[in-house]
């Protein structure tokens, strides 16, 4: 008993050490890293070193190419490895919504600075087109119908989304516009909190607490969900709705999943993806067991849901039309070309053949025929993460445009099935993660985008930004622009 109580201490005291320790390192990186690089810009043997960019380039240009290639990752890995310490110590045995709460707080803490970041790039052009006509015509829907939508220099881009008339209506009761973009960074921090707390309570009916745990903080890190995390636009939204959605189909709830389903949708035009996946659950459900109470009910909602965003896309085509049609067209396989030279496409190709293959392979070795309706009941939860993925393919294979940021949705359930096919494969928890861990420390270094590809010439600038915090520097400039125009 001795022995135990002094190793739990001593435990206690290495875990408290390196917390400490690697809380100094991020602080005074944080706020030493502007002076540090001021220091050495107009040191000689530095500026030999970097002469190209030291010798031909501001001040301003050097601390940013720095801040992009060293300071920034730096204080994300190691903010991201504090996270990943404390939660592995305090929050794998924790409640959702403790586990959502430590998420947010972790947010505010480590990018502070963010809540005061103005929209960026697309979302100008996009939801705040729509919001900032409401808000200057006191809310006239019946007239905000009746205008041209921007393929015809109107304001009118996203006519079945309520996330517009949401920012309008933030807008005008927040006193300035500084109070409404602490707010709605806020609100986008806690959804995105919330969306990584949901989804790991739906990977603890599939997975152990470690694993659950480990590959929830996996999401957490990965650039583009750090990105939106930070980012004034519908895809979180879009997501946490989404996510919840999913978790109630899990649970086997079906009006509830229909109703957020039906949010998801309302946020943006993919969360149609989670309603035809209500669809197909409760269709599952009643092959499951028709005789069980509300199985005929769960099949007029998830028909239901499927006509509502069904009649959501008709009435967004006609009421948007022109050259957005063009530019956004859905036609059969005209997304394909584009998905084609993406790398999570070949993933999930290479993912559908192996789990085909070892279904085959299954079926082969059984001595007793399969019993459908025990296997549906038993991996219901894993068929509606694997569906998710599916049908988010099946959606962008046919339409005409695939942005980084439509990846958000996507991502939770192409990660489960990469895990889910590896603990499948290796049947090591242990080594799979410890496998998610590494992956978490690479995820924390390429936060700004250190790995991907740096050629943006025949790019949508902004849009290819905000893959991952690289969009950061972009932002500041304009800010940095805007300030020295405005004095």
């Amino acid at each position: 008993m001795i022995n135990t109580a002094m190793f739990k201490q001593r435990n206690q005291k290495q875990f408290w050490f390196l917390f400490s320790f690697l809380s100094f390192l991020y602080y005074f990186i944080h706020y030493q890293s502007p002076a540090i690089s001021h220091y050495f810009y107009h040191q000689e043997g530095f500026r030999h070193l970097f002469k190209n960019i030291a010798d031909t380039q501001t001040l301003d240009y050097y601390q940013g190419f720095l801040i992009d290639q060293l300071w920034g990752p730096l204080e994300v890995v190691l903010s991201g490895l504090l996270f990943l310490v404390f939660s592995l110590r305090f929050l794998v045995h924790r409640s959702m919504f403790v586990y959502g709460l430590a998420i947010f707080v972790y947010l505010v803490i480590t990018r502070p600075e963010v809540l005061l970041y103005p929209p960026y790039a697309d979302t100008l052009m996009g939801a705040f087109s729509d919001s900032i006509w409401l808000l200057r015509h006191n809310f006239d829907y019946a007239s905000y119908l009746k205008q041209a939508s921007f393929s015809y220099g109107g304001p009118q881009i996203y006519p079945t989304s309520i996330y517009p008339s949401f920012l309008a209506f933030l807008m005008r009761i927040t006193p300035s516009p500084e109070a409404f973009l602490v707010i709605i960074h806020l609100i986008t921090f806690a959804m995105a909190a919330f969306a990584v707390a949901i989804y790991r309570q739906i990977l603890r009916k599939i997975f152990n607490e470690y694993s659950a745990h480990l590959v929830s903080i996996l999401i957490l890190s990965l650039p583009l969900f750090q990105s939106m995390a930070e980012a004034i636009n519908m895809e979180m939204s879009c997501l946490f709705f989404a996510v919840f959605a999913v978790y109630y189909l899990v649970e086997r709830k079906i009006p509830q999943a229909s109703i957020m389903a039906v949010l998801s949708l309302l946020m943006k035009a993919p969360g149609g993806i989670t309603c035809a996946l209500v669809l197909m659950s409760s269709i599952l459900l009643f092959i499951i067991d028709r005789r069980q109470k509300g199985s005929f009910a769960n099949i007029f909602w998830g028909v239901g849901v499927f006509i509502f965003a069904a009649i959501s896309f008709v009435i967004r085509s006609r009421l948007v039309g022109g050259k957005q049609i063009e530019n956004n067209a859905v036609e059969l396989f005209i997304g394909l070309p584009i998905l084609k030279t993406k790398i999570v496409f070949w993933i999930f190709v290479f993912l559908m053949i192996v789990i085909l293959g070892l279904g085959v392979w299954l079926l082969c070795r059984r001595k007793h025929k399969l019993d459908l309706k025990a296997f549906l009941n038993s991996n219901f939860s894993s068929i509606n993460l694997l569906f998710m993925m599916i049908l988010w393919f099946l959606f962008y294979i046919n339409f005409s445009i695939s942005l980084y940021r439509y990846q958000l949705l996507l991502m939770p359930f192409f990660i489960f099935c990469i895990i889910f096919l590896a603990l499948l494969l290796i049947r090591n928890h242990r080594v799979v993660n410890m496998a998610i861990v590494m992956a978490i420390v690479l995820l924390l270094v390429n936060s700004y985008g250190l790995f991907f590809n740096k050629n943006l010439e025949n790019t949508l600038g902004g849009n290819t930004f905000e893959r991952s915090l690289e969009y950061r520097n972009d932002l500041l400039l304009h800010m940095k622009l805007a300030r020295e125009i405005e004095e």
